[in-house]
């Protein structure tokens, strides 16, 4: 039991300094593939359970929400990997004041931005499918699904931000297992609220919430655990403009990169 420990350990926590290159990247990279691929589950089971359990309409309007949906949080999920980068420089420079400052202040930003596309998310959701012509029948399932995924859009903010300090730390396997465990938990959540509890389409929504809710906390507790740096005095809890000018610099580029590369793809 406690070489198998160990090697998970080697396994999940990798050394980005010392070993061959390609090796290296190779073991990082392969965990965030595999996570993009389970982001994108969440939507994907939503969209099969009311399609089986509630009707064809239902099925059409949460698969409609897609677009808008992914448009939004990817804003989040590009802002949280351009943290990472800022980030693992101070963990590479061993440097814990700055590595402090830097997961702080880039909690800020996270926080801010998801309270942005929540707000805008519920303003202009409507306008938004207007634009890709989405049908009178199909827009009551669609605003009422976009409306709670854009409420929960923290949720998915900071699992992101938690995964990207995670990764920062050379641990892409860690953020990988919890957003597999958050999948299967939305899959038992979505039929629970759909099937047990008739709440057709708000179900699904708010099964995909809580199982990030899940999956944040679950993320927290083992980053507390494990890194040593996340215990944090008065002081690292001020706001730095200059590690915030370093945060835009590097995430908001790489943010509306893989907000552009949906909206392509």
């Amino acid at each position: 039991m406690n070489t198998f420990k160990m090697r998970f350990e080697k396994i999940s926590k990798i050394d980005m300094s010392q070993g061959q290159p390609l090796k290296l990247i190779t073991l990082f990279a392969i965990p965030l593939m595999i996570g993009n691929l389970f982001q994108m589950f969440y939507n994907m089971v939503d969209t099969m359970v009311v399609g089986k359990c509630v009707s064809t309409t239902a099925l059409a309007s949460v698969g409609a929400t897609t677009p808008v949906v992914d448009l939004l949080l990817g804003l989040v999920i590009g802002l949280s990997n351009g943290l990472s980068i800022v980030i693992a420089q101070k963990v590479g420079a061993n440097d814990k004041t700055s590595t402090k400052k830097a997961i702080t202040n880039g909690f800020y930003l996270i926080i801010i931005l998801s309270l942005l596309i929540m707000i805008l998310g519920l303003r202009f959701n409507k306008n938004l499918f207007a634009l890709i012509h989405l049908s009178q029948e199909l827009l009551p399932g669609t605003i009422t699904y976009s409306s709670i995924i854009f409420i929960g859009a923290i949720f998915a903010a900071v699992y992101n931000y938690e995964s990207a300090i995670l990764r920062a730390h050379g641990n892409s396997v860690i953020p990988l297992l919890f957003l597999i465990l958050s999948a299967i938990l939305n899959v038992v959540l979505d039929l629970f609220f759909v099937i047990i509890c008739h709440m057709g389409i708000a179900g699904v929504a708010y099964a995909t919430i809580i199982a990030e809710l899940i999956c944040c906390l679950l993320c927290y507790m083992y980053m507390k655990k494990k890194l040593d740096i996340l215990d944090f005095e008065k002081k690292d809890y001020c706001f730095d403009l200059q590690c915030i000018k370093e945060h835009i610099k590097v995430g908001m580029p790489m943010a509306f990169f893989n907000h552009f590369f949906l909206l392509v793809f």
